[in-house]
């Protein structure tokens, strides 16, 4: 494999700087809030608990994300579609790169201090808002609610562009 030059480096370097001050400043912007406003009342969110929305955007979306992470998996040993044209490492680094980034995701849920939204007292909860970036500042809840499960995921499976792309 080529060795990097420091030029795309240090472009890698300022856009991921440019991208964390980014997500600060949404934070201190306090924007979330009325963004979730949209979605939520003082009587919580209306369709959190209703079953057809249960269904098509939480329930069926997690099997379907594991069907297919365990049909990497299957595919890493025995090849179909797509996968017939990478190499055997390819695969697994396909497979496993996704898994480890959901386990990530899933440790950093396990050992966050930021309740859900629902539990909020703007949301019908009793719970005082905190940022998720205050670390070592707990609201009092339950906690384990960031980073969003939904959208990790979908980002973790982002990690197949890296092995995809060649």
């Amino acid at each position: 494999m080529p060795v990097l030059s420091s030029t795309p480096l240090r472009r890698l370097g300022a856009l991921t700087l440019l991208l964390f001050t980014l997500l600060l400043a949404w934070d201190a912007s306090g924007l979330d809030l009325p963004l979730a406003r949209l979605f939520g009342t003082a009587q919580g969110f209306a369709w959190r608990d209703q079953p057809t929305f249960v269904l098509l955007l939480h329930t069926l979306p997690r099997w379907f994300s594991s069907a297919l992470l365990l049909a990497l998996f299957i595919g890493a040993v025995w090849p179909w579609g797509f996968l017939r044209a990478l190499a055997s490492p390819d695969r697994w680094q396909l497979a496993l790169s996704i898994a480890l980034g959901m386990a990530a995701i899933t440790l950093l849920k396990r050992v966050s201090s930021t309740s859900c939204p629902w539990d909020l007292a703007q949301f019908g909860g009793t719970l005082p808002h905190v940022s998720h970036w205050l670390w070592g500042v707990r609201d009092a809840g339950p906690g384990h609610c960031f980073p969003a499960g939904h959208a990790s995921a979908a980002l973790a499976y982002l990690t197949g562009w890296c092995v995809l792309r060649r």
